[in-house]
C-alpha cells in the first residue's frame, strides 16, 4: 500500500487536496517530492491560488501556515531538496540564508540571468545589515557597490533600502521596548506596522527574530 502524505494542519483544504494528490514520500529522506512539473532548478510548479501561480513548496507553506511571508523573506528548504513540499522541511529565511543554502548544497541556478543574480544579491545585502566593509567582503563586491545597493542608490525598486550611518550601521525607528512589545503582541503584522510606523516586513523580521536578535 502506497503511503500518501497528509497535512496535519490545513488552512486551505482545496489546495491541500490538490497537493496531496501530487506528492510522494521519499522513505529515505522523508521529503514529500513533487511529482508534476518542475523547472530547471528543480522547483515544482503548476498550482494556482487566488488566480496566481505559485511554486509547489510555497503552496505547501501556504496550506500549513495560512499565509505567505512578505516577498523579502524567501521560503528555504532545510532538506536542500527544491522539489520537497513537506511543511516541516520548510522555513522562512533571508535571501542571504537562501543563497548560502544553495552554495552548501552545491546547486547552481543555471536558468538565472546575471541580472537576476545581481538582483538577489542586492536584496541579500540589504537584509544582512552590519558594516559596509563586511557586506562587501561577504558578497565579494566593492564597498561602493555594496553601499549603493544598501542605500537604494541602485536597485531602487527593491524593498528594504535604508540610510546608512558613517560606521555602516542602519538607522532604526524601533526601540528595544518596541521590539519586546511587538513580540508579546497578539495583533497582526499589518496592525503593528501601522501602530509603529514601519513596514509589515520589518515587523515580520522582528517577530521571526531575523532582526533585533540581541533583544530578549
Amino acid at each position: 500500500m502506497t503511503y500518501i502524505p497528509r497535512f496535519t494542519r490545513v488552512y486551505h483544504p482545496e489546495l491541500a487536496a490538490k497537493m496531496e494528490a501530487r506528492v510522494t514520500l521519499d522513505t529515505v529522506s522523508g521529503c514529500w517530492n513533487w511529482t508534476k512539473g518542475v523547472n530547471s532548478d528543480g522547483y515544482g510548479y503548476g498550482l494556482y491560488f487566488e488566480g496566481k501561480q505559485h511554486r509547489a513548496h510555497r503552496c505547501a507553506y501556504l496550506v500549513s501556515m495560512g499565509d505567505l511571508p512578505p516577498t523579502e523573506f524567501p521560503i528555504r528548504h532545510l532538506c536542500s531538496n527544491p522539489a520537497c513540499c513537506r511543511p516541516d522541511h520548510l522555513a522562512v529565511g533571508t535571501h542571504a540564508e537562501n543563497a548560502d543554502d544553495t552554495i552548501k548544497a552545491g546547486r547552481r541556478r543555471s536558468c538565472r540571468t546575471p541580472f537576476a543574480q545581481r538582483r538577489e544579491r542586492a536584496a541579500a545585502m540589504r537584509q544582512l545589515g552590519g558594516r559596509i566593509e563586511e557586506i562587501a567582503a561577504r558578497f565579494n563586491v566593492s564597498q561602493s557597490t555594496a553601499r549603493r545597493a544598501v542605500r537604494g542608490q541602485t536597485w531602487a525598486q527593491l524593498p528594504g533600502a535604508r540610510d546608512a550611518k558613517p560606521n555602516g550601521e542602519h538607522k532604526r525607528k524601533l526601540t528595544k521596548e518596541d521590539v519586546r512589545a511587538i513580540r508579546a503582541s497578539t495583533e497582526t503584522n499589518k496592525e503593528l506596522a501601522t501602530r509603529y510606523g514601519v513596514t509589515a516586513a520589518a515587523i515580520h523580521a522582528v517577530v521571526a527574530r531575523k532582526s533585533w536578535r540581541h533583544v530578549d
